[in-house]
């Protein structure tokens, strides 16, 4: 074997080259588990000596033989991971040499037959699954959504339900996973019918606090007692008869927006909060963070109902969702310090809810009705 070795290394042709290649890492494997971190080391840099000048024939069998070992050298795995697909296949696949960060940085900058094989791995964590998912053409999300053996994050997840809405194989895939959040079940549940609506429907109730089953109550008692007024056109009456009717507005916009009448929603919240309809039209469709958070703390919104409003803008412009989280995050974010400071000094809350005059009868009926029931 050493023998045969010396006589490849006096050869210069790429034949040769490649198969002495191969034949230094027969002898490195044969003891791989034993191997030292110098032994490792310099196997990796002779074989990245030799590799440039190695047909591909043997770089395929180079990344074979490789892919079944988790010692292999990082420069080297990285090396032949980032070859011509049919070379980095196998290390793509399975590979253990190769750690999250690594997956994650080939999902940043491989060609989409790469991702496609990275997406069937099934130890894939969420920094390269949500890569694949950003940057992933159709089969790549397919393949993404198909695979059951890893867990996807909750913003790889609701990307994927926006790119279902064109995609029927895309859409049975992923209505069929067990990690969906009721958030994703929500924005699949239009584009299904039977039995996965119900199932995305169990997944949403079963995970729904006592509060929301609330609210779900009455909303429906809502669009049944106070249905024929919903139709109203005219915003200012529409929200007069809500207001006699005790009606919150987190309600009333939630029934609007099912409804999509974004634009009424708008005149709405404008005619509440006293401010300019196409003042508050421009900031909502316009997508100002800093604008709508002001807008929506005057009436005195939940976030869950910014949150719906900022899906409604997305789905009626057709721009993606992520575009609206800065809007739930930065009224959460407010919401919270203005708790807070509420909470720790009461009378400086006291003389900050008069200044806000604008939303002060908003907040004083939402309270009003949390007395009651």
């Amino acid at each position: 074997m050493f023998s045969s070795l010396l006589d490849l290394a006096r050869e210069e042709s790429p034949e040769a080259k490649g198969a002495l290649m191969v034949g230094i890492a027969e002898l490195f494997v044969r003891n791989i588990e034993g191997r030292t971190s110098l032994e490792q080391n310099l196997f990796g840099d002779v074989t990245l000596l030799l590799y440039p000048s190695a047909d591909t024939e043997y770089r395929q069998r180079l990344s074979n033989d490789l892919s079944k070992h988790a010692q292999v050298p990082k420069k080297l795995a990285m090396h032949l991971a980032r070859d011509e697909i049919k070379v980095a296949l196998p290390m793509l696949a399975e590979s253990q040499a190769l750690t999250p960060v690594m997956l994650a940085e080939l999902a940043g900058t491989c060609s989409q037959s790469h991702l496609q094989a990275l997406a069937r791995r099934p130890d894939l964590q969420t920094d390269a699954s949500d890569m694949l998912v950003k940057r992933g053409d159709m089969a790549v999300l397919r393949l993404l959504a198909a695979n059951k053996k890893i867990a996807l994050s909750r913003q790889g997840l609701m990307l994927l339900a926006g790119a279902a809405e064109t995609d029927d194989v895309l859409l049975e895939d992923l209505v069929q996973r067990k990690d969906l959040p009721p958030a994703v079940c929500q924005r699949l549940l239009p584009l299904v019918e039977g039995e996965a609506k119900g199932r995305l429907k169990g997944i949403i109730e079963g995970a729904l606090s006592q509060e929301q089953l609330d609210q779900i109550t009455r909303l429906r008692a809502l669009r049944r007692d106070f249905g024929p007024a919903l139709d109203n056109t005219d915003i200012r009456k529409l929200w007069n008869d809500a207001q006699q009717a005790d009606i919150l507005i987190d309600d009333l916009v939630i029934l609007m927006l099912q409804d999509n009448r974004l634009s009424d929603v708008c005149e709405l919240i404008a005619i509440a909060t006293r401010r300019a309809v196409s003042e508050t039209r421009k900031a909502i469709f316009d997508g100002n963070a800093e604008q709508v958070i002001e807008i929506a703390l005057s009436a005195g919104l939940e976030s869950q109902t910014v949150a719906l409003l900022g899906q409604a803008r997305c789905k009626h412009l057709k721009v993606q969702t992520s575009q609206t989280s800065s809007w739930t995050k930065g009224y959460a974010e407010r919401l919270e310090a203005l708790r807070a400071n509420a909470n720790r000094t009461p009378e400086f809350a006291a003389k900050r809810r008069g200044k806000h005059s604008k939303g002060r009868g908003i907040r004083n009926q939402r309270a009003k009705r949390t007395a009651v029931t």
